[in-house]
């Protein structure tokens, strides 16, 4: 708006300047057709500012292990309803925290049920979390390193293993009690590196700092991790697929029918479809 108004303020101040040589009733003509020129400049900045105000945009907190499926999740909802989404990527952990402290998400996507669960029994959510689907850790070894086995991360040419921090983030919480309770754990700890999140785990292995890392399926599926390395899913016996949860924030004053909308849509049919692309089960 700051780049129209001095425009036709020059207008004005052109036509204001021409006063002197017309009429004195052409003048209050022309003093008159400014004013309503003026007024209806106004008017429209003003209607095209309410109805740009009330676009609807959903506030998503995202799991970083589902920021590639998330995208599509988002673009299907979008194109079939007209409402936009904005989301938010970080660990579980950092999302509970922020909604905790009264960020305003709508909707929370999380890797887990736990620190879905905990926002719904502290009053945060509207409702109970549904779980949305399973998915499943891996191990990524380099490309033209050793097979992507447990024992291959003790040789001597695997130096640098990533893992997504255990604290905040349930897929590095999975591969660090399947390193300890498959024995292999205090064989490789000094070798670990510990990242804030899925995503920032799937950087480090993308950019070839490390050897190898822990990641969740969605990661390596039509990845560039794909491509630079070679991995194996965590045997399910030992090391269950992990149930993720979604749930709508509760937030005063606010209509939630649209992001309720939102967790209908990835519950669907469609919604399944999406998520079994990237290598997540709808079924447990």
């Amino acid at each position: 708006m700051s780049l129209l108004i001095p425009k036709y303020s020059a207008y004005f101040r052109y036509r204001l300047s021409r006063r002197t040589s017309l009429p004195a009733s052409s003048s209050r003509h022309s003093a008159s057709r400014l004013r309503f020129i003026a007024v209806m400049f106004l008017f429209t900045l003003v209607s095209a500012c309410t109805h740009h105000a009330k676009k609807p945009s959903l506030m998503i907190a995202t799991a970083a292990n589902m920021q590639r499926p998330m995208d599509s999740l988002t673009k299907g909802f979008t194109d079939l309803t007209g409402l936009t989404c904005n989301k938010t990527v970080s660990s579980s952990g950092n999302h509970t925290a922020q909604i905790t402290a009264g960020a305003p998400y709508d909707v929370f996507v999380s890797a887990d049920m736990k620190y879905p669960e905990t926002l719904y029994q502290t009053g945060h959510t509207l409702g109970p979390p549904k779980i949305y689907g399973y998915g499943q850790t891996v191990l990524w070894v380099k490309q033209g390193g050793l097979e992507p086995s447990f024992e291959s991360l003790t040789s001597k040419s695997i130096r640098r293993i990533v893992v997504p921090n255990p604290k905040n983030a349930p897929y590095g919480r999975s591969a660090i009690q399947a390193l300890k309770s498959s024995g292999y754990y205090d064989q490789i700890k000094d070798k670990l590196i510990y990242a804030q999140s899925v995503a920032h785990a799937n950087h480090f292995m993308v950019s070839g700092a490390v050897d190898a890392g822990f990641t969740a399926i969605s990661a390596v599926m039509d990845n560039p991790l794909f491509d630079k390395g070679r991995f194996v899913v965590l045997d399910a016996t030992e090391n269950p697929p992990i149930a993720q949860g979604i749930v709508v924030i509760r937030r005063p004053q606010s209509d939630s029918s649209s992001a309720q909308a939102f967790v209908d849509f990835v519950l669907s049919e469609e919604g399944r479809r999406i998520l079994h692309q990237f290598g997540y089960t709808t079924d447990p």
